[in-house]
């Protein structure tokens, strides 16, 4: 991702604009499979290049499913944030 934002880097210089103004978000895909820990070692990674909003995404095979994945989250992953 880091090489990703040298492109909107580029964008902001042209329009001389302040990248920092901008608000960097990602979508993380939560897989039943992926180790919470994995997860945890992830987003600080993400936010030391500049990224404040992860939006969870989980696979949709039925609620209850979804559900899960997001307790999983919440429990094994955002707990130790």
């Amino acid at each position: 991702m880091r090489q990703g934002l040298a492109e909107p880097k580029t964008a902001c210089a042209k329009s001389c604009r302040d990248p920092s103004e901008l608000t960097l978000s990602v979508r993380m895909g939560l897989s039943a499979r992926r180790p919470a820990q994995d997860v945890v070692d992830e987003l600080p990674a993400l936010r030391e290049i500049g990224v404040s909003h992860v939006i969870v995404e989980t696979r949709v095979t039925d609620v209850a499913d979804m559900t899960a994945l997001l307790d999983r989250f919440t429990n094994d992953v955002r707990a130790k944030l």
